[in-house]
């Protein structure tokens, strides 16, 4: 069969615009990478040093601590910063206070997933620069940060999220953050729409998940008041991933009452017994 000589440079063209967005790709990963590993990871770990400032109120600790040898789901509403420049940095505390608990009361190191491209920009006059720099730049700079890159925008392809989701839970020991609300809010809300990922995720390898509700990580200044309620775990057996979805949504919701009920009930004067509620520096001695 005989190819036109039209067609050939056609061919010939087709091949050298996928191999320059190919090495533009690549480039960009890996500038992403760098700038994630020297520039902003330093700046991040004097952040991490800013939740030693926080007044942390843990419940639920004990159903945090019988997973300490198990590697499970951790999943949690997600809260948007009060400072419009951490949230132009996508610097939220919320995932940084979950890390620090879950290293000092288990000892295990806990795997962010964290979007790693803007999210808004798809369907506009920005997608080239979204699709071959904003979101290979995103993916190396998580991935620098030790992140667990996803990418939000319609269309994605998250091959690689599949990749470091499958080698993390093949290596045994780190638990994974998720946030299903796939966006931060001021607080949760039942009627927000969640992801199926974490669902999808629980049913291929089985793991168990643990529902969190945080409130009050929205700002990086000293003592700023944060209440964290770890639910009861569950595994996700037979249920469809629908299933699991509403069971998060609903364990979500209760721990959310729960918590405004015993915040309601302090503020009337009511005791709340410490075995329910502890501070993380009577924690952190035991």
């Amino acid at each position: 069969m005989s190819i036109s000589t039209d067609l050939k440079k056609k061919i010939i063209l087709i091949s050298g615009l996928v191999s320059h967005h190919y090495n533009m790709d690549k480039f960009m990963e890996s500038l992403g990478k760098f700038t994630g590993e020297k520039i902003v990871a330093p700046i991040l770990e004097r952040r991490r040093k800013k939740i030693e400032q926080f007044n942390l109120e843990i419940s639920g600790q004990e159903n945090l601590q019988e997973l300490k040898e198990r590697q499970f789901l951790l999943v949690a509403n997600h809260l948007m910063p009060v400072d419009a420049t951490d949230q132009q940095s996508q610097l939220s505390p919320d995932a940084f206070v979950l890390e620090r608990i879950v290293h000092d009361l288990n000892n295990q190191e806990l795997k962010i997933v964290s979007k790693a491209d803007d999210g808004w920009w798809a369907e506009n006059l920005y997608k080239y620069f979204q699709k071959h720099i904003g979101q290979p730049f995103g993916k190396g700079l998580s991935k620098g940060l030790g992140f667990i890159p996803v990418f939000k925008n319609p269309g994605s392809f998250n091959r690689d999220f599949v990749k470091v989701v499958d080698n993390t839970i093949q290596e045994g020991k780190n638990p994974i953050l998720f946030f299903p609300e796939g966006h931060w809010y001021e607080d949760f809300d039942p009627e927000h729409q969640l992801e199926s990922g974490v669902a999808s995720i629980a049913r291929k390898y089985g793991l168990v998940i643990l529902p969190v509700y945080i409130k009050g990580a929205r700002s990086w200044q000293p003592n700023t008041e944060v209440q964290i309620s770890f639910g009861q775990s569950f595994v996700p057996g037979q249920l469809s991933k629908e299933e699991i979805t509403e069971q998060i949504r609903l364990r979500l919701r209760n721990l959310q009452e729960d918590l405004a009920k015993n915040i309601k009930n302090s503020s009337n004067g009511m005791h709340t017994p410490s075995s329910t509620i502890d501070t993380y520096s009577k924690l952190i001695k035991r």
